[in-house]
């Protein structure tokens, strides 16, 4: 073009021959294709980066999942109709289950009986009230203690818990022997006002 711009053209004709097969006439289109051809340069620009951000996005979910995977915690994170939409390796190892089996699975049938009734009510309240919860359960299937810390986010709530049950076995057994002291204390109390 004059004025330094490229244009696009599309051209289509056709030939008309006389009795003799020689060229009679010429039959022609041109159409100005240059705003259909730059729409489909901007489509493709537009897709190119619609990859690359997706691309970005699935390294990055990537360098999460590593991440979450290599915290000592079990880490599940449920979408607002219970469902798994992530589950670390050491949460598959505490439900002694492949991680990805459990994805897009609802999660109280995956607990054991006895466990959805102990986990329900913090993570209820955690869904419902969109609030932290830290809480302590006790899975009566593998009598085992857990710590849970629940956070609600836009998608459901995310809750990194572990197994606290040595923990607790210690505390039992400290407050068991808390109370023999303080009965013995007493029982000797009691042994040397009857003495006097």
């Amino acid at each position: 073009h004059r004025d330094g711009a490229y244009r696009w053209f599309r051209a289509r004709g056709s030939m008309r021959l006389d009795g003799d097969g020689l060229p009679l006439r010429l039959l022609g289109v041109i159409e100005d294709i240059t705003e259909l051809r730059q729409a489909q340069q901007e489509r493709e620009r537009l897709l190119e980066q619609q990859l690359a951000a997706r691309a970005e996005a699935d390294a990055a979910h990537a360098r999460v999942a590593q991440v979450l995977d290599s915290v000592s915690d079990a880490f599940v994170a449920l979408d607002r109709q219970w469902r798994f939409i992530f589950v670390n390796q050491r949460a598959g190892q505490v439900f002694e289950r492949d991680s990805a089996e459990l994805i897009g699975r609802e999660v109280w049938p995956e607990l054991p009986a006895g466990a959805a009734e102990a986990f329900r009510p913090g993570f209820e309240q955690a869904m419902a009230k969109r609030m932290f919860v830290f809480c302590e359960v006790y899975d009566t299937a593998h009598e085992r203690w857990f710590e849970n810390r629940i956070h609600p986010s836009e998608e459901g709530i995310s809750v990194f818990f572990h197994d606290i049950s040595d923990r607790k076995r210690a505390e039992i057994a400290l407050r068991t022997t808390e109370q023999q002291l303080h009965e013995l204390l007493a029982q000797s109390r009691r042994d040397q006002e009857r003495e006097r």
